[in-house]
């Protein structure tokens, strides 16, 4: 995951882009190191299942390795899913300001800010969950 995310946000509402324009660029941002994240981290946590399955494993032990990668993997599992969830609101909620403001309401940008935010915080504590995995 990247580390700018936060500052992508901030730089992009201060600059004098319109608030619809800002979010793309902040959640587009958000989604693109999730999607780039993902399948390295799969294949991470596959292949250390597979050391458990080698054949130098003796059959007794295969059950608390395979119980050990699980609980490794698990709080990336779970900040993971944490961080698809938010992306997909806000990705919702953008949709709908989108459809808002074709039709000529106003946008709240507050409460679209906050869902952008919310989806950079879980791609961040999902970036700090790979960390912790030893």
């Amino acid at each position: 995951m990247t580390r700018f995310l936060p500052l992508l946000l901030s730089l992009t509402l201060g600059c004098g882009l319109a608030p619809l324009d800002a979010a793309r660029l902040s959640l587009g941002a958000t989604a693109a190191a999730y999607d780039a994240a993902e399948p390295r981290l799969e294949a991470q946590r596959i292949a250390a299942g597979r050391a458990c399955l080698e054949a130098t494993t003796p059959p007794t032990a295969l059950p608390a390795c395979l119980a050990d990668v699980r609980s490794r993997w698990l709080p990336v599992r779970l900040a993971s899913e944490r961080t698809y969830r938010a992306i997909v609101a806000a990705l919702a909620l953008l949709h709908l300001s989108e459809a808002g403001a074709a039709l000529g309401q106003g946008v709240d940008v507050a409460r679209l800010s906050r869902a952008i935010t919310l989806a950079i915080d879980a791609a961040t504590a999902l970036q700090a969950a790979i960390e912790g995995v030893p």
